[in-house]
C-alpha cells in the first residue's frame, strides 16, 4: 500500500529544503572569508539537526576552515596581492605594465591640479600617489581600483585645511592639516573594518548620490574657471566659500579680468577632452580606447608652450614645481585639531569608501571577482594611516582613472604597483619638461573630467519615471552641497540618506494569511479485496495558508488572524510589533466587514508564523513577552510556529515560552492553525 502524501508531508519535504538551504548560506559564508560565524549561527541550525548526524559532505562551493589553511593560504587570504602573484601569467604582467605607465603619466598630471584643489604643495600631492597606491595594491580586494588623490577627496580636503587654517593659532601648515586629515581617515577606516561596517557602502547610492556627485562636479568645474579664463588671482573667490558664492564672484572676475589666450587655450583643452570621449564611445578599436587622451593632450600643449614661449603672452604654466618628499613623522596631532576635524575626516571615509566599492563592484562584475567591503575598509585605512606618516592627504579609488587602467589592459593589483614606480620615475625626471605645462590646459581637462561626474542618463530616467520621492532627494542632496560648502552639504546629505534608510528598515514586514483549498491530490489506494492491477482513486484536498494581498479567493479565518512574519525582528524595529499588530488586527475586521461576513462570537487569536522570519534578537523577545502580555490582558490568544532552533531556544531562556506557554508553540502552521480554531486548545500560561 502506498503512504497518503498529506500537506505535513510537504512541510516536511519544505523543512528539508529550509534545512539544505542554511546550509548552503554557511558554506557561502565560508567562502566569502568575510562573514566569520560558527557553521550552527549561520546556518540557523545545529550539525547534528541536519538529519545525517554530522556535517554535509563538502560541496563545490566549500572552503577549507582556518586551522585547514596552509600558511601560504592564510598569508593570500589577508594579502590579495599573494594570491595574484602566484597565478601570475607573461599576458598578465604586459597588461599590467602598459596600465601602470599609463596611469603614471595620468597620475602626475592630476595630482598637480589636486594639490591646487587641496590647498597643499606639489610634493604632497604627488608623493600620495606613491605610497597610498602600493599599500592598497597589496591589500586591496579590487584589482583595478585605482587608488590615489582624488577629485572628490581633494575638494573636501581643500575646503577643511581652508577652515582650520583660519582658527589654528598654532601656526600649522596647510601640508600638516592634509596629514592629520589622512590619519584620521585611516583611523576611521580601521574602526569600520573591525565593525564589519563594509555594508556603509549602500548608505549613500542611489539618486541621493547622484545628486551630490553632480553638485560635486558643478563645483570642480567651477574651480577651474579663475585659470581657464585668466583672471587676476587676487579676485578668485575665498575657498570656504559655496558653490554658488563663487559662481557669483568667480562670473564678477571674467567680466572684470578675463584674458583671452588663457581662454583660447583653456576652452581648447576642455573641448578636446569631451570630444575624445565621444570619439572612444563610437570606435570600436582598442588600440584608440586604450589611449589615455590626457597625455596626448599634455605633450600636444606643452610642445606649443616651449616653442611659442606662452608666458610672453601672459598665458600661466607650470614652471618648476617641489619634487623632495616630505619627511616622514608623526602627523601634528592635537586634541582640539582632532576634535574639529573628525567631523569632516568621517565624512571623507565615507564618502570616499562608497565612491570607491561602486567603482570596484563595477569592475569586478564585468572582470569576474568579488571586492570585499570589509577588506577593502581595511585596506584604504591602511594606505591612508600609513601615507599620513610620510605627508599625505587622503587618498580614495578614482572612478576615471580606474576605467583607464582597465581599458589599458589592468586586470590585477601588480598595475597599481607599476603605477607608484612610473610617477617616482616621473617626479624626478619630467620636471624639465612639465614647466611648460599651461594651466589653463590643466584645468581645462579636470573642468571636463568633473563634467562627466554629471549623470546626465540617472537624472534623464528618474525625471522620465517620475519617481518623486527620489527626485525630491536627488534635487535636495544637489541643493544642499550647491548653496552650502561641500563639507557641510555631504554631512546632510549622509544624514538624509541614513534617515531614509532607517524609515524603511524599522517596519515589520507582516502579511495576512487567508486559508487557499488547492486543486484536489489524487493518490493511487488498493484494497485488499481488490486485484492489485485495479487501484482505486482517492483524492484529498490540500489546504495552504497564502497571503490574501496576493489571493483573492483565500478566505480569512473566523476570530483567528494568522500572521507570517517575514523581516527580521530586532532591536531597531521590534518596537512596532504591537503597532503593526494592531493595524492588521483592524485591516481584518475592515475586510471582514466590507464582505458582510460577521465574525463569530468567542475569544480572538493571534498566530505568528515565524518561519520565514529570519532572526530574533534579545530585544526583540524582551518586548514580544511585553507585546504578549498585552494581548493576554485584552483576552487576546497568542500563538507561535515555525520556530527554527535558534528562535526556540531564546524564546526558552528569556521566559517568552513560559508567558507564551510551551502548548501554544507549534512545528508547523497547519497544526497551529488546526488548534486555534479548537475551542480551549490551549491556556497561554505564565500570563
Amino acid at each position: 500500500m502506498e503512504p497518503r502524501h498529506s500537506a505535513y508531508d510537504m512541510r516536511d519535504q519544505h523543512n528539508a529544503k529550509q534545512v539544505r538551504r542554511r546550509t548552503m548560506l554557511g558554506i557561502v559564508d565560508d567562502y566569502s572569508f568575510d562573514i566569520r560565524l560558527p557553521r550552527d549561527s549561520a546556518s540557523g541550525i545545529k550539525m547534528e539537526e541536519q538529519g545525517g548526524g554530522g556535517p554535509p559532505p563538502p560541496g563545490p562551493l566549500a572552503m577549507p576552515h582556518h586551522h585547514e589553511l596552509s600558511p601560504m593560504d592564510r598569508l593570500a587570504d589577508y594579502v590579495p596581492l599573494v594570491s595574484v602573484l602566484r597565478n601570475y601569467s607573461s599576458a598578465l604582467a604586459a597588461g599590467d605594465f602598459r596600465a601602470g605607465l599609463t596611469i603614471g603619466v595620468v597620475m602626475v598630471l592630476r595630482s598637480i591640479v589636486f594639490a591646487t584643489l587641496a590647498n597643499v604643495s606639489v610634493s604632497v600631492s604627488l608623493v600620495s600617489s606613491i605610497v597610498p597606491v602600493t599599500i592598497y595594491a597589496l591589500l586591496g580586494t579590487s584589482r583595478q581600483l585605482s587608488v590615489g588623490p582624488e577629485a572628490l577627496a581633494a575638494v573636501l580636503i581643500g575646503q577643511t585645511v581652508a577652515e582650520e587654517l583660519e582658527v589654528a593659532t598654532d601656526g600649522v601648515a596647510a601640508n600638516q592639516i592634509a596629514a592629520v586629515m589622512a590619519f584620521l581617515v585611516g583611523i576611521i577606516a580601521l574602526v569600520l573594518s573591525l565593525a564589519r561596517a563594509g555594508f556603509l557602502d549602500s548608505v549613500l547610492t542611489g539618486f541621493v548620490k547622484t545628486g551630490f556627485i553632480s553638485s560635486v562636479g558643478i563645483l570642480i568645474a567651477i574651480e577651474q574657471l579663475p585659470e581657464i579664463t585668466g583672471i587676476n588671482l587676487a579676485l578668485k573667490p575665498r575657498p570656504t566659500a559655496s558653490t554658488f558664492e563663487k559662481l557669483v564672484v568667480t562670473s564678477k572676475a571674467i567680466l572684470a579680468s578675463a584674458h583671452g589666450p588663457s581662454i583660447a587655450v583653456g576652452v581648447t583643452a576642455v573641448i578636446f577632452m569631451l570630444a575624445a570621449k565621444q570619439i572612444k564611445a563610437r570606435v570600436s578599436r582598442a588600440w584608440v580606447k586604450a589611449v589615455p587622451e590626457i597625455v596626448v593632450l599634455v605633450v600636444i600643449m606643452i610642445a606649443i608652450s616651449a616653442a611659442t614661449d606662452f608666458p610672453k603672452y601672459g598665458i600661466r604654466t607650470l614652471g618648476k614645481f617641489d619634487n623632495r618628499f616630505p619627511t616622514p613623522g608623526l602627523p601634528k596631532l592635537s586634541m582640539d585639531r582632532i576634535q574639529r576635524l573628525v567631523t569632516g575626516a568621517l565624512i571623507q571615509t565615507v564618502v570616499g569608501f562608497v565612491e570607491s566599492m561602486a567603482v570596484s563592484k563595477d569592475l569586478g562584475m564585468q572582470y569576474g571577482y568579488n571586492p570585499r567591503p570589509n577588506r577593502e575598509l581595511f585596506a584604504l585605512g591602511s594606505a591612508n594611516l600609513i601615507g599620513s606618516f610620510v605627508g599625505c592627504f587622503v587618498s580614495m579609488g578614482s572612478l576615471p582613472r580606474s576605467k583607464i587602467l582597465a581599458d589599458s589592459g589592468g586586470r590585477t593589483n601588480v598595475a597599481s604597483l607599476w603605477t607608484a614606480a612610473w610617477v617616482t620615475v616621473f617626479v624626478f625626471t619630467a620636471g624639465p619638461i612639465l614647466k611648460f605645462l599651461p594651466l589653463p590646459t590643466l584645468a581645462g581637462f579636470v573642468a571636463a573630467a568633473a563634467l562627466n561626474l554629471i549623470h546626465v542618463s540617472e537624472i534623464v530616467f528618474v525625471m522620465r519615471v517620475k519617481s518623486w520621492g527620489e527626485i525630491i532627494g536627488m534635487l535636495g542632496a544637489f541643493a544642499a552641497t550647491f548653496f552650502w560648502n561641500v563639507e557641510s552639504g555631504a554631512l546632510a546629505v549622509l544624514f538624509a540618506a541614513m534617515l531614509l534608510i532607517v524609515r524603511r528598515s524599522v517596519g515589520i514586514d507582516m502579511a495576512i494569511l487567508g486559508r487557499r483549498v488547492a486543486d484536489p491530490v489524487s493518490h493511487k489506494k488498493e484494497d485488499s479485496d481488490q486485484q492489485p492491477q485495479q487501484p482505486q482513486q482517492q483524492q484529498e484536498t490540500v489546504v495552504r495558508y497564502v497571503d490574501i494581498r496576493d489571493h483573492a479567493d483565500a478566505a480569512l479565518l473566523d476570530n483567528v488572524l494568522v500572521l507570517s512574519v517575514r523581516s527580521p525582528l530586532v532591536f531597531f524595529n521590534s518596537g512596532n510589533i504591537s503597532v503593526t499588530v494592531d493595524r492588521l488586527l483592524k485591516a481584518q475586521t475592515a475586510l471582514t466587514d466590507g464582505a458582510g461576513y460577521k465574525m463569530g462570537k468567542g475569544r480572538q487569536t493571534i498566530v505568528f508564523d515565524m518561519e520565514n522570519c529570519p532572526a530574533v534578537d534579545a530585544a526583540a523577545a524582551f518586548l514580544l513577552i511585553d507585546n504578549t502580555r498585552t494581548f493576554l490582558r485584552a483576552d487576546i490568544r497568542v500563538i507561535f510556529s515555525g520556530l527554527n532552533p535558534q528562535q526556540r531556544a531564546l524564546y526558552d531562556a528569556s521566559g517568552l515560552t513560559d508567558v507564551v506557554g510551551a502548548n501554544c508553540i507549534y512545528g508547523y502552521l497547519e497544526e497551529a492553525v488546526a488548534a486555534a480554531t479548537k475551542i480551549g486548545w490551549c491556556s497561554n500560561g505564565g500570563s
